[in-house]
């Protein structure tokens, strides 16, 4: 009987129900270092929440399959561990768990004793959360990827035994920036690279600029007024009663509440003196106008056919309403009296927008949310954009005039 040295593979198991993937953080370890059972080994973030992986098997390890900033598949191999396998070195690979296991025989060794993996009963789940880390350790920088003439894959990237730092021809790019997972996430979605973002939050941490909507609310229309300051409403899931808000963003990036509560939080326009404020919460179907910095107002439409959605100021003060429900277009004078009525051919217009070539051509947005398959037979351009000529121009959309502090310019 010898003692034959076995690699085992460690794949990227789903931490967090059901997700698919997950970004590598920091290796704890080097090719060549020994590790334990349960010995942290590399801590990887998903949507949810930094996880730190502990090993499965003792024994030295062999190689890492893909490096730190990496976004690893669930099931991709991550790392190989020799461990010692006390059996006749021709044996077939064992079955573990109903399968044979990636096993690849190694070059015989010594004898080093009993490190083979441990009972399934010895092994512990993996630790979720996030937070300041123990012992000031410094996350490594991400390696640029290869050449785009290297042939390459992440998942046969290893690093040579006994490298301590990254090796002379890999260069290294600037720091990870450190994020929690709901913040990632929301980078990735915007389509953010979030490493060009300058970290404002405790511990050089990238925060959001505002967390205050409990998580069954989410925000829905928003818009600048003419002061360069970003007004933005929150609605809830369930879009039940009251539970969203209407925020303000100032220059300066401070943030407050201008309406402590709403329904469907929606429209947003102004005159063009910027001295009035118009808002639509299509939950109870009003149109609002108010004095924009003491939010005193007074209730201006009342929606007699669908309700008032997406809302727009062309340049002679008057206030354009996408009728969602209603199948229509309304166009009121600031008193809130109907000017015109452009019908559509499909019942749920959502926003409007003036401009095109002419700067005066009105663009209708519209949807099949919720509708049915008759609805839908019913109604075959919903969905689609409808554009026409309307003789009145708009303001053009306003910018934010802050700096928001976390973004680089």
């Amino acid at each position: 009987m010898t003692t034959t040295g076995v690699i085992k593979q460690f794949k990227l198991p789903d931490v967090g129900e059901g997700l698919t993937e997950a970004d590598i953080i920091r290796w704890a370890v080097k090719p060549g270092d020994t590790v334990e059972v349960n010995q942290t080994i590399v801590e990887v973030e998903t949507a949810k929440a930094a996880v730190e992986l502990p090993s499965p098997y003792a024994g030295v390890v062999s190689a890492l399959h893909v490096a730190e900033g990496d976004t690893v598949p669930v099931g991709t191999a991550i790392i190989s561990i020799e461990v010692a396998d006390e059996r006749p070195a021709q044996s077939a690979p064992e079955e573990v768990g109903g399968a044979a296991e990636d096993l690849v025989p190694a070059p015989e060794q010594p004898d080093q004793g009993d490190t083979g993996e441990p009972p399934s009963n010895e092994r512990q789940s993996v630790l979720v959360g996030y937070g300041p880390r123990t012992g000031g350790e410094v996350r490594r920088r991400r390696r640029l990827p290869p050449p785009e003439d290297t042939p390459s894959a992440h998942s046969a990237f290893t690093v040579p035994a006994g490298l301590t730092a990254p090796s002379a021809d890999v260069p290294e790019t600037r720091h990870r920036a450190r994020a929690k997972p709901p913040v990632r996430k929301l980078a990735k979605t915007l389509g953010v690279d979030i490493d060009e973002v300058r970290p404002t939050g405790p511990d050089g941490t990238v925060t959001r600029l505002l967390d205050t909507e409990p998580a069954d609310v989410r925000m829905n229309d928003a818009a600048c007024d003419p002061q360069g300051r970003f007004w933005a409403g929150s609605m809830a899931y369930d879009q039940r009663a009251g539970a969203g808000r209407l925020l303000r963003c100032d220059p300066d990036g401070s943030v407050r509440v201008m309406l402590p509560t709403a329904t469907i939080a929606n429209g947003l326009g102004w005159s063009p003196d910027g001295r009035t404020l118009y808002h639509a919460d299509s939950g109870v179907g009003i149109v609002t106008a108010y004095d924009p910095e003491t939010m005193v107002g007074r209730v201006l439409i009342r929606s007699e056919r669908g309700a008032a959605d997406g809302i727009t100021v062309d340049d002679e003060g008057a206030i354009w309403a996408a009728m969602n429900g209603g199948g229509e277009v309304r166009r009121f004078a600031p008193d809130g009296s109907t000017l015109s009525v452009l019908p559509l051919p499909v019942s749920r217009p959502t926003s409007v927008a003036i401009g095109g070539a002419s700067g005066q051509r009105l663009f209708v947005t519209t949807s099949y949310e919720n509708m049915t398959p008759d609805e839908r037979a019913q109604e075959p351009e919903a969905g689609r954009v409808f554009a026409v000529e309307v003789g009145v121009g708009a303001p053009p959309v306003r910018p934010y005039r802050g700096e928001l502090p976390g973004f680089r310019g």
